[in-house]
């Protein structure tokens, strides 16, 4: 998971969300959904700035280009799982 917020953190365009002069905190859920063939679904981020959430989103999906996930598994066969990812950054 560390590993997954640098990479967005990496791929995300701070200039994109505009802080005022004073320093800036900024709080979203990113949620998703890995699919039985270990691709992503149903990709949002939920907090209380949408230029924060779409930019979480736009960046979530940059760093996962290429990327293939290991689905969960039930009884030896791959399901579908949802994931959380609580993310906060900071402004100056």
């Amino acid at each position: 998971m560390n590993e997954l917020r640098n990479k967005i953190s990496k791929s995300f365009d701070g200039a994109k969300i505009a802080p005022n002069k004073s320093k800036e905190m900024y709080k979203t859920n990113l949620s998703y959904t890995v699919t039985e063939d270990g691709s992503l679904a149903d990709i949002k981020a939920s907090g209380n700035n949408e230029l924060f959430n779409n930019e979480t989103v736009s960046s979530f999906k940059r760093a996962n280009e290429n990327i293939t996930w290991k689905p969960a598994e039930k009884d030896g066969k791959p399901v579908r799982y949802r994931m959380r990812i609580p993310l906060t950054m900071s402004f100056e």
